[in-house]
């Protein structure tokens, strides 16, 4: 009898294997990555932002999509020189919602930004992918 359950266990064990190394990310490490990289964002600390990403992660930009921990790495850093003074004190973030492993973030930052969303797929604790877009209200230098 105990050779049967051991025999039952061993050809259970398998499809156990299967069902728990292919679970999607659970909502509360989605969570927790998504803060982590909105705070890290939030204070300028680059190398926290990259320790986010996964090597092989893709940023879709509305200028195109950026491939690698390098090139997403080099709008980040641009950031600061991009943004006008007084988008991180305006920023105010509308609504974030979670689901397994996607992350849905509304912002705004008036009066430059009115508009800006962001879409995360996270996987073993790091961004796969993320889509950009906002809308950037037109400058004088513009």
């Amino acid at each position: 009898m105990k050779h049967g359950r051991i025999l039952a266990i061993v050809a259970i064990l398998p499809a156990l294997l299967l069902l728990t190394c292919g679970q999607p990310e659970s909502t509360a490490s989605t969570k927790a990555v998504l803060e982590h990289h909105l705070q890290s964002v939030g204070a300028g600390n680059l190398d926290e932002v990259m320790a986010d990403y996964a090597a092989d992660a893709v940023l879709y930009t509305p200028s195109g999509p950026l491939s690698g921990t390098t090139a997403i790495r080099g709008f980040f850093a641009a950031l600061p020189e991009i943004l006008p003074p007084g988008f991180w004190e305006n920023f105010k973030m509308v609504r974030q919602d979670v689901e397994g492993e996607i992350a849905y973030i509304v912002w705004s930052s008036p009066p430059a930004a009115p508009l800006g969303t962001d879409t995360f797929i996270i996987r073993n604790g790091r961004i796969v992918t993320q889509t950009f877009a906002a809308y950037m209200v037109p400058t004088s230098s513009d």
